[in-house]
């Protein structure tokens, strides 16, 4: 993971909702959270996750990634005893997700008494909603990471294969809450399924896996780097030019 990481500006309050990393930090950090004696803070829970950011505005996501993790055994808690006042059952698993901030339980049947509890514990709503966004962050810039130690091994144009053919290594995938009554761990989505959140490390060997299945197409003589390189965002771009 690299060292540090710029943070991105928060939207306007007023701005559209959107599923996108800067909506969920605008809602995160739109207002200070209600006083709640029955909620366990975790360091995640102030400022920027527990973190401060140096002078040129850039967080220490290493710093970041620690404070969420020791905030996960706080929020289990929080969530396991407001779900047993509540009735919910968190066996089996209870997965949470929060696109533009909105508590989702998918297709879950408890979904609806989950989403009724937490309107009434706004605290932990918010506490739930802010380390989704902080581990949206950390994800994005692991991703990034991937993407330069797989070009160091790879080359661009073993890289640009593989991207091209699983494009979802572009993305920051939703991510959500796997919660059980005494342990919670962070997912994210992979096709129509639920995996544990990767970092850095694993990513990039993902990623160098599928760069070495194939052999690194062959530049043309005479091409531009671009299409060379990324001859299916090359497609692209003469489609677009030619509807002109």
């Amino acid at each position: 993971m690299e060292p540090a990481f710029s943070l991105p500006l928060p939207s306007s309050p007023d701005a559209a909702p959107s599923d996108g990393f800067e909506a969920m930090l605008a809602l995160a950090l739109s207002e200070a959270a209600e006083g709640d004696p029955a909620l366990e803070p975790g360091p995640a829970d102030f400022g920027l996750w527990g973190t401060l950011p140096d002078g040129q505005g850039r967080l220490d996501l290493d710093e970041v990634a620690a404070q969420l993790q020791a905030s996960l055994p706080p929020l289990c808690r929080n969530l396991g005893n407001a779900c047993r006042l509540g009735g919910v059952a968190l066996d089996p698993p209870l997965r949470l997700s929060a696109p533009a901030g909105r508590i989702d339980c998918g297709q879950d049947a408890r979904g609806p008494l989950v989403q009724t509890l937490l309107t009434r514990r706004t605290a932990l709503q918010r506490q739930i909603v802010r380390l989704l966004a902080g581990y949206a962050l950390v994800r994005g810039a692991a991703t990034l990471t991937a993407h330069q130690r797989a070009l160091a091994r790879l080359g661009p144009a073993r890289l640009a294969q593989a991207v091209a053919s699983h494009p979802e290594f572009h993305l920051t995938p939703p991510l959500a809450l796997s919660c059980r009554q005494d342990h919670i761990a962070i997912e994210e989505a992979r096709g129509l399924s639920w995996r544990q959140l990767c970092l850095a490390d694993a990513l990039a060997q993902e990623l160098i896996g599928l760069g070495l299945e194939r052999p690194a197409a062959v530049p043309v003589a005479g091409l531009p780097v671009s299409e060379a390189f990324d001859p299916l965002r090359s497609r692209l771009d003469q489609a677009r030019r030619s509807q002109r």
